[in-house]
């Protein structure tokens, strides 16, 4: 851990989740100068890490769809 505060080993973006739940806070405690996610941010990323890897694959999958629909597909 010593080694991540001091700056010597880098914490990649798809470990984020893990260090999150073993610290027992928010993603975006990691990121504080970005401001606070608001509740549906949160909420969102509580469910979604609550799936399996197959499951969140299918969601993405599902969100990008929805997104074209909205969009008109731009």
């Amino acid at each position: 851990m010593s080694e991540y505060e001091l700056g010597k080993r880098r914490i990649y973006a798809h470990d984020l989740p893990r260090f999150a739940h073993a610290l027992q806070v928010p993603i975006s405690y990691f990121f504080p100068e970005t401001g606070p996610a608001d509740d549906l941010d949160e909420a969102f990323l509580a469910e979604l890490h609550r799936l399996d890897p197959t499951e969140r694959r299918k969601l993405l999958d599902i969100v990008r769809l929805m997104t074209q629909m909205l969009h008109g597909d731009r």
